[in-house]
């Protein structure tokens, strides 16, 4: 036999628990429809600007990137064996003041046939591999060797051809430009504009 379905009986809601519960669930619908309001206009003149200004990083980005490809690929061919040998043979040279002037015109020599901002991508790369853990000794008694130097041994570790020699002898010097990417001179990374506010 089958029984009948009793009736379910719901505990009584005092009416203050209800309006309460139904306030903190209207509490952020009401929160958003104030904060939807149509954002006031911006000025017209500021406007304009930050348009024009807009367009320029856009040019002036696409001009960073194409001439930062450019010193990449020019420091990727340049040969910097010579200097990590010079590099390496001073850590154990009995005068390294003497190896200094060397490195000093082996780095200029580069920067004169191909442009201080791709020569020094290459020397920094250089640099990732030249010392090792077991040099930290030999590095201290370098670095202490020369921040000791004499007047007449700082000119002797000048870049000059009273030091170097004729620097025609290492061919022509890079040009100023290629393609119309400085070669010697480096701008920073352009600032994306700021949005102007209402007002």
């Amino acid at each position: 036999m089958i029984r009948p379905l009793r009736a379910v009986q719901r505990p009584d809601v005092p009416v203050r628990c209800t309006a309460f519960a139904l306030l903190v669930t209207l509490a952020p619908i009401t929160a958003g429809c104030q904060t939807s309001r149509t954002p006031a206009p911006i000025d017209p003149a500021r406007a304009t600007q930050w348009s024009k200004d807009s367009a320029k990083y856009v040019q002036d980005s696409t001009m960073w990137v194409r001439d930062s490809v450019v010193i990449d690929s020019i420091s990727r061919t340049i040969n910097t064996d010579s200097v990590y040998r010079l590099r390496r043979a001073q850590l154990h040279a009995d005068d390294p003041v003497r190896i200094q002037g060397l490195i000093e015109c082996e780095s200029y020599r580069l920067h004169w046939v191909y442009g201080s901002n791709a020569a020094e991508d290459a020397r920094r790369r250089m640099s990732d591999t030249l010392y090792r853990k077991t040099d930290s000794a030999d590095m201290k008694r370098v670095s202490d060797r020369l921040q000791s130097m004499t007047p007449r041994e700082m000119i002797s570790v000048g870049v000059g051809e009273m030091q170097c020699g004729r620097f025609s002898k290492w061919g022509p010097r890079h040009p100023e430009a290629l393609n119309g990417t400085a070669l010697s001179t480096r701008t920073g990374r352009p600032a994306r504009p700021r949005r102007p506010g209402p007002g």
